[in-house]
C-alpha cells in the first residue's frame, strides 16, 4: 500500500466500512424515555429523517458504525445498547 506519509493511506484506498444491526426497540424506547423528536435526531446523527424513519421499521437493519454511534450519543447510551450482536442474531 502506498501512503502519503508514515500511517495515511493515500485518498484511492476505501477504508474497510464496519456495520451494525440495529436494536429497533430499544432505540424506540429510548426516544420515547427522553422524549426526543424524530426529525431533531436524524439531523444531530447525519441522515435523512426518511432514513432514520426506515432504520425504526425496520426495513433497514444494518447501518455504519458510525451513524450507529453518533445515534448512541445522541441517546446517551454506549453503542452495545443499541445493537445486536451479529452472533447474538443467528441464534
Amino acid at each position: 500500500m502506498k501512503v502519503l506519509s508514515p500511517g495515511l493511506p493515500l485518498a484511492s484506498e476505501p477504508t474497510p466500512a464496519t456495520w451494525v444491526h440495529l436494536h429497533v426497540d430499544e432505540i424506540e424506547r429510548l426516544l420515547r424515555v427522553l422524549d426526543l423528536k424524530r426529525w431533531w435526531v436524524s439531523e444531530m446523527t447525519g441522515v435523512h429523517k426518511t432514513t432514520l424513519r426506515r432504520w425504526l421499521q425496520g426495513k433497514i437493519y444494518k447501518v455504519r458504525s458510525y451513524r450507529a454511534a453518533a445515534l448512541a450519543r445522541i441517546l446517551e447510551v454506549q453503542l452495545c445498547e443499541i445493537s445486536i450482536d451479529d452472533k447474538r442474531q443467528q441464534t
